[in-house]
Order: structure tokens, then C-alpha cells, then sequence
């Protein structure tokens, strides 16, 4: 068989291992930020019923500061809280993008 066979192949393979890898990693969502207890979206654009949540539940436990990540994978939604003061809430938050009260 000819190298050409051989480079077409590995390229198919590599093509093909590309694809899957993508299809399978986690999508960033959405990024909010909490600066002074104000919630700020970096990245995305959350349901208006979430960002309600996210500012109540900051009111609720005094939060004044961390970020919010939502990811989305082929296994559903991840959030991910970061910060002193936010992750100890990071499930209020979480069960908030999943089910939002408004």
C-alpha cells in the first residue's frame, strides 16, 4: 500500500478522535460574577428567572463575592461556585439552574 493510504487514514483518525473528544467535553454556559453582593454576567446569557434566584440567595447568606460556572456536558449540567463565601452554597445554586422558583 502506498504512504498516501497511510497519511489519509491517519488523518481520518485523528479527525475522528477530534470530533469525539469535542462532542464530548463540557460547554460553558453561562459565568456569573459576584462583586459586592451584585451579580454580573461575564459569559452567556442566563434565564432572567435565574439571575433572580442568584440575587436572592446572595441576599439570603450575605454572599459578596465569587463566581457562578455552568457547564453543560453530554451528562447534563454542571455548576461550579468559587470563592470563600459561595462555595459553601454552591448547591442552593445549583438546584437554582435546575429549577428555578420563578
Amino acid at each position: 500500500m502506498s504512504s498516501w493510504f497511510w497519511l489519509v487514514l491517519a488523518l481520518f483518525a485523528a479527525g475522528l478522535v477530534l470530533g469525539i473528544w469535542r462532542a464530548n467535553r463540557p460547554r460553558l454556559v453561562v459565568k456569573i460574577q459576584i462583586d459586592r453582593g451584585e451579580a454580573r454576567v461575564v459569559a452567556g446569557k442566563p434565564p432572567d428567572a435565574y439571575l433572580k434566584d442568584v440575587a436572592n440567595i446572595c441576599r439570603l447568606w450575605n454572599i459578596q463575592d465569587g463566581s457562578i460556572t455552568i457547564y453543560r456536558g453530554p451528562h447534563g449540567s454542571r455548576v461550579e461556585c468559587r470563592g470563600a463565601q459561595i462555595e459553601p452554597h454552591s448547591q442552593a445554586f445549583a438546584n437554582a439552574w435546575e429549577h428555578p422558583i420563578e
